[in-house]
């Protein structure tokens, strides 16, 4: 199985990675992770982000290991638009670990990725980094207080 951890702290990319680690172990699976890890400013600058896709490209897992991101950067959108054109693994899921409780699913960030995963048919997970703690969830029950509702005459 392969993954891409996107990382802002390296001390969170490490947890992520263990967390898959363990997933694995605790699933008792025969098929190990292969993880490349992406520096997200490093992602998002100059020939790095052809490099970053080539390693996705055969992900079946693109993880953001992000701890504060107030907003999703337009690069990296239009990165993840890119790879969901060309990835050949087509069951792949997005996951969101921030390692603080899963205060990250509640956010802007949170909500555009997870509108991004039901928009190509991708898998969704989220929660905090403890490996006890994620949770996979349907886009429909990702909460959308952000978004205004009309409200009827």
């Amino acid at each position: 199985m392969n993954a891409v951890i996107i990382y802002d702290k390296c001390d969170l990319a490490l947890k992520a990675n263990a967390l898959l680690k363990n997933a694995s172990d605790r699933a008792e699976a025969v098929a190990l992770w292969d993880v490349k890890l992406w520096q997200l400013d490093l992602l998002l600058s100059g020939l790095n982000t052809e490099m970053a896709l080539q390693d996705a490209v055969d992900s079946h897992m693109i993880v953001f290991a992000i701890r504060n991101w107030p907003m999703m950067p337009s690069r990296l959108f239009e990165w993840l638009n890119r790879w969901a054109e060309c990835r050949f693994v087509h069951d792949a899921t997005v996951a969101l670990f921030d390692g603080a409780g899963g205060s990250a699913v509640s956010t802007t960030p949170a909500h555009d990725v997870a509108r991004f995963a039901a928009s190509h048919g991708l898998g969704l997970i989220y929660g905090d980094i403890r490996p006890h703690k994620f949770e996979l969830v349907p886009f429909e029950s990702v909460s959308r207080e952000h978004e205004q509702v009309p409200v009827a005459a």
